[in-house]
């Protein structure tokens, strides 16, 4: 029973923590869309999301594996190798970074658009937010979740700060490098506070060789390649929809978006910290045995608290709207009750990512990478339609919630056909 109690009370404190964090990010991002023109902010909003995008690209499925690898490194017991990974994953990291800093260089001479400068910060926010991804995945998988989440608060308290500091010195660049400083300085101020919680030396991670650890982390198995493919198709949505949109509309049809789109990433911010919590929980839980049921009982209530938790965050916009607490804000980017009631069920749909879980607690990334195939296809049918009809952004934006509602189907169906063979007899006790 104390054990229970215990588990509830970290629980709530994991959710109250993380939802803390959505609410300060939001609360950011809407104060800095107050502050600046549109224009402004859209260009900030599309150097940070390209630079998070590049990180996939660094990672070429590193982070996405160790989900799986350090999870399994600390149900047997063999922690050090966990935590001293960032010896044989960083390095990789920044030579990678080197080549993309490279490829970055050729686009901005051929194009002529961009600056060197640029390109290097770009490369940069690439690199911060790759390690800061590996150290998530280390304090998830190790089931230090509620030191996860501070993290993720700290992160989020200083880059509220440090993002208007950067931009009183420079409008272009300064609110980016505002949120590398707070990126760097929770990874550094998160990495201290892992190696105490598991009462951890940092002198005996180094004395680990590398050659130990590499071993140990190619002792669990892992589909590198199908889970950077996978994790990469996920992501287009999420880090190029602007950057497509300002290819595509005027800047007047695109600033609704740039700013509603804050509650599309502030879902998948709270479902994906919820699914850091739940993932290693569903590959534990079936590796020790547990049945389909089980598994997908786990997913299916942190999909129910993010939906309860969006639709709390949504009433308050929507009662913000219609009593005018916002009006200088709503006018300026001319945001519609239309496109918030679109964003709210768009956000809803994000809750698939959990179930991504699930696939890799059952060995499936095969079956996670086909339904993210179809996804692709589903985009790319859109973005045909948008070519051959010229949409509006609204209109293409209903488009796009179809495609959302046939991935949720997909998701489900292609789960049973790559399960359905599992025992999904047993019940939860």
């Amino acid at each position: 029973m104390l054990f229970r109690l215990k588990l509830i009370f970290q629980s709530h404190w994991y959710i109250a923590l993380l939802v803390l964090s959505s609410v300060i990010t939001m609360l950011k991002l809407l104060l800095y869309a107050n502050h600046v023109e549109p224009q402004h902010f859209n260009t900030y909003v599309i150097l940070l999301s390209l630079g998070s995008f590049l990180a996939f690209i660094i990672s070429f499925g590193t982070v996405e594996s160790t989900t799986k690898t350090f999870a399994r490194l600390f149900s047997v017991k063999k922690i050090y190798s966990a935590l001293a990974s960032y010896r044989h994953i960083v390095p990789v990291f920044f030579i990678r970074s080197l080549f993309l800093l490279f490829a970055l260089a050729i686009y901005v001479v051929v194009s002529g658009q961009k600056s060197l400068v640029w390109a290097i910060v770009l490369c940069i926010v690439a690199i911060t937010v790759s390690m800061t991804s590996l150290l998530a995945s280390m304090q998830r998988s190790t089931m230090k979740t509620n030191l996860m989440a501070g993290t993720s608060l700290l992160r989020a308290v200083t880059s509220m700060i440090a993002v208007f500091v950067g931009y009183s010195f420079s409008q272009t660049y300064g609110a980016i490098l505002g949120e590398i400083f707070a990126q760097l300085v929770s990874l550094l101020v998160g990495f201290y506070l892992l190696l105490k919680s598991h009462s951890v030396n940092y002198r005996e991670l180094v004395s680990l060789s590398i050659k130990e650890i590499s071993e140990d982390l190619k002792a669990m198995k892992s589909v590198k390649f199908y889970l950077f493919l996978a994790y990469l198709i996920m992501s287009l949505p999420l880090y190029l929809d602007r950057f497509y949109f300002e290819l595509n509309y005027s800047i007047a049809e695109l600033a609704p978006y740039s700013l509603c789109a804050i509650l599309l990433s502030s879902s998948y911010l709270m479902y994906n910290s919820l699914f850091q919590r739940v993932g290693p929980e569903m590959i534990i839980k079936a590796k020790r045995g547990g049945s389909t049921a089980q598994i997908l009982i786990l997913g299916g209530r942190a999909v129910l608290i993010g939906a309860f938790c969006l639709s709390i965050l949504f009433s308050i916009i929507f009662l913000a709207y219609e009593f005018g607490w916002a009006v200088d804000l709503v006018n300026k980017y001319n945001v519609t009750p239309e496109i918030i009631f679109l964003m709210l069920l768009i956000s809803l749909t994000n809750g698939t990512v959990i179930f991504e879980g699930a696939f890799l607690a059952f060995d499936k990334e095969s079956g996670f990478f086909t339904n993210s195939v179809f996804y692709m296809l589903l985009l790319g049918l859109a973005i045909l339609a948008n070519f051959i009809f010229e949409l509006t952004l609204i209109e293409f934006l209903y488009v796009y919630l179809a495609v959302k509602l046939l991935h949720v189907f997909s998701t489900i169906t292609v789960f049973w056909l790559f399960t359905k063979n599992q025992n999904i007899s047993q019940v939860v006790t």
